[in-house]
């Protein structure tokens, strides 16, 4: 009786052993998140200048279609806890510091990307102008060996890198980084800019297939710029495979919403900074 006892409970332990492994995705949602932070610095750039609530509806109706009656018109205090910005920044930094745009955020957002390694490919420039908030950005060519550019960006065992992809290029990285397996445990996380993603995925983008060393789930952002007037549309999202028998989940797809560009606004900035700190908020999880 005591034996059966003991091997209940050596099964029981293995199990909660086995479950702990596998990586829990946060539940905090990403496009809501990214709205938020948008709306956030959108305000601040607007009060600046005196505008009205209404510039403000006028303005997150043209970048994201938000009405007037929606949450991001609301203290994003009252979203609670989850989704406080001093996870993403530290004490020092709030919501409506944010908005104000404060020394504390842009040293803390400094501070903070310096400590990874950021690369460009596949003319994302042409659609987010990163180097502002990333003077140390690396650009590399998506029609050469994008895992040996890559690994050329690394320079010490603990380097991590955020890779910003658009277009075609997309699928270039995702193969690239399907067959070095070494590199995809040094990637902190994807962010697609208008990505393109063909049949190859069906079969390839597997979790099995871009599983890393540490049982940890990656996170491929993607997100959709429109330059110019015209429907907003949705893009094509990094595909999030079916779970495996395992359990074992590699790939979080985050997809953070598509944002229509007027060319009468230079909202560009805005846009970066919402980015960089949904992407910080997302590691400090």
């Amino acid at each position: 009786m005591i034996d059966i006892s003991l091997w209940v409970l050596v099964v029981v332990l293995s199990l909660f052993a086995a479950k702990m492994t596998v990586p829990k995705p946060p539940t905090l949602e990403w496009e809501r998140f990214f709205n938020v932070s948008l709306a956030t610095i959108v305000r601040g750039s607007l009060e600046k200048d005196g505008a009205e609530f209404s510039d403000w509806v006028a303005r997150m109706g043209s970048l994201i279609g938000a009405e007037e009656d929606s949450e991001l018109f609301d203290d994003p205090h009252l979203l609670g806890e989850d989704y406080s910005v001093e996870k993403a920044l530290g004490r020092a930094c709030s919501w409506e510091k944010v908005a104000e745009w404060t020394d504390e955020v842009h040293s803390s957002i400094s501070l903070r990307a310096s400590e990874l390694i950021w690369v460009s490919l596949g003319g994302v420039g042409a659609l987010l102008d990163l180097n502002e908030q990333l003077p140390s950005l690396h650009i590399i060519d998506d029609g050469g060996d994008i895992a040996s550019e890559l690994s050329g960006c690394l320079d010490s065992a603990s380097d991590r890198l955020v890779i910003f992809v658009a277009g075609s290029a997309t699928e270039n990285l995702a193969k690239a980084l399907r067959e070095s397996p070494l590199l995809r445990d040094r990637v902190k996380a994807t962010v697609s800019v208008n990505g393109e993603f063909g049949e190859w995925f069906d079969y390839n983008f597997t979790h099995e297939a871009m599983d890393t060393e540490l049982a940890r789930s990656t996170p491929w952002f993607s997100i959709g710029i429109n330059k110019g007037v015209g429907d907003r549309w949705e893009p094509c999202v990094w595909p999030e495979p079916e779970i495996p028998e395992s359990g074992r989940r590699s790939i979080e797809s985050i997809f953070l919403g598509s944002i229509s560009v007027d060319s009468k606004f230079d909202d560009s900035r805005s846009i970066n900074n919402a980015l960089m700190i949904t992407l910080l908020q997302r590691f400090a999880q």
